[in-house]
Formats: structure tokens, sequence, C-alpha cells
């Protein structure tokens, strides 16, 4: 799983805040290996990359000096306090050679972080966090708070409450009280059957099949003939282009085939459907 588009876009509900640059307290060392960064009780920016074969932090070179990227065997960080973005997004197999994996814990503020490449082990801490992991196999926590996670993918994907299994990558996630998928551009199979929490989840083109969830499910396909199945809480089913099959649930259920010639059925409640003949 070493592809650079990623997989996971993982995300929290909540206003996304944006940070303030880093503050000058906060401390990145290589020891051993290891790249650590720390952050401070502020809202903290921690964005890892490589550079002319060197790591570089918020486009910097560790406080203990030049280290290669090559070098680098695990990437530590440490958010601590405030509302902080982390992103290692450019952390990339074919700069971090011997990388292993990575860790990263946020703090008590609503924090954003962003996986690399790699297997990372993301942590939202406190807060409503929004976590965005990518390819590799994730250990994924919302921790405490209402956590979001958002994934984005070329590949189908089967989703509980305790897995994430995906064309790309596999994550155990725990702690998410809602969970965001989307198609980068392709028929996909997202089956969010097995989570209890709130779904969203956008198809493309082709055609796409979404199933919802036992809780309260938003399904959206795109262009091309889908096949979009609520369940028992409150689904929101959106066609859009193409003949497409919309089914509800058990809950009072909206639906809209959109343009095209769909088949829409709800279920024992009083559902309200539009877009179908």
């Amino acid at each position: 799983m070493r592809s650079r588009r990623p997989l996971a876009a993982l995300l929290v509900a909540g206003v996304l805040l944006s940070p303030t640059p880093a503050r000058a307290g906060m401390s990145s060392e290589v020891a051993d290996g290891t790249l650590t960064v720390t952050g401070t009780d502020g809202n903290d920016v921690v964005q890892i990359t490589c550079a002319g074969g060197d790591v570089t932090v918020n486009d910097r070179n560790p406080g203990t000096g030049r280290a290669a990227c090559r070098d680098i065997g695990r990437i530590v960080v440490r958010a601590l306090g405030g509302i902080d973005l982390v992103d290692l997004r450019g952390v990339l197999p074919v700069d971090f050679t011997a990388l292993a994996g990575t860790r990263v814990v946020g703090g008590g503020g609503e924090d954003t972080l962003y996986g690399s490449p790699f297997d990372d082990d993301l942590s939202g801490s406190d807060g409503n966090d929004r976590l965005y992991a990518s390819d590799g196999t994730d250990v994924l926590d919302g921790d405490g708070g209402s956590d979001d996670l958002r994934v984005e993918t070329e590949g189908d994907v089967v989703l509980t409450d305790t897995s994430l299994t995906a064309s790309e990558g596999s994550a155990s996630i725990a702690a998410f009280e809602q969970v965001t998928l989307r198609s980068l551009g392709r028929a996909v199979r997202f089956d969010l059957r097995g989570f209890r929490g709130r779904t969203w989840a956008y198809g493309a083109a082709g055609p796409d099949v979404l199933l919802g969830g036992p809780g309260m499910s938003g399904l959206f396909g795109g262009p091309g003939a889908d096949r979009l199945i609520g369940r028992d809480g409150e689904d929101y089913l959106f066609g859009n282009d193409g003949p497409d099959v919309l089914r509800g649930g058990g809950a009072t259920d909206r639906m809209d085939g959109g343009p095209g010639r769909d088949d829409c059925s709800g279920g024992p409640d009083n559902d309200i459907i539009v877009g179908c003949p």
C-alpha cells in the first residue's frame, strides 16, 4: 500500500478552525533514527516533509540539525494542547525509505491529523478531532469528544465499529461518532452496515453501491446507475444522474432519485420521495 493518493481522508464533526503558526516552544529532534516533534499548549502547525534529501519540520531542519530522510525509521508527534494541525502527507516512501511507521497524538483541542502513506497510529485525544489517514495498515482512535473519520478512496470499503477495510489499506478504528466516505472517481461499493454511528457516503462516475448503516445515513450516488440502500436509521438518499435504485429502511427517510428513471421504495414510516416515477 504505497500509492501517493491518500486512501483515507478521515474527519470529525464541528467547525474547523485555522491554527496559528507554531509557537517558539515547539521542539523537534532526531535521535536513534526517530524524529520526535513536541507541540505547545497553543495552536500549533506541524508539517513534515523531505527537502533536498533532508527531513524538514515546517520547512526547517529539526532542532538537532540536518538529518537525512532515508535515515528516519520512525516519526512521533505529540501535539499537546490547543487547536493543532499535524500534516504527514509529505512523508513519502520515495524519500523515507527506512520509515516503519508514525505515531501522532493530539491534545485537548479540536485537532486535525493527516497521516502518511505508511502505517500510522493516530489518536485524537480529547476534543472534537478530524483524522485523515492514508495508505497502509493504520490504527485510528478518535478518543474523547465527538470525532469524525473521513475516507477518500478509489476502491471499495467495508466499515464496522472497529475496523475499516479498503482496497488500498486497512485500519483498526475506535471512538468515532461519524464516518464520511468519498469516491475519488471510479465506481465503488461502500458497505457501512457494520457501523452504528452516523455515516455519509459519496459515489462517483459509474454504478456505485452504497449500503447505509443502522444509524443515520446520507448516501449520494454519482453519474451512473447507482444502488443506494438505507437501513433502520433516518436516511437521506440522493441518486443523481442515471437510472438509480433507492431503498429506504425502518425510519422516516428522504429519497430523491435525481435525473433519470429511478426505482424508489420507502419503508413502513412516512417517507418523503421525490424525483421518482
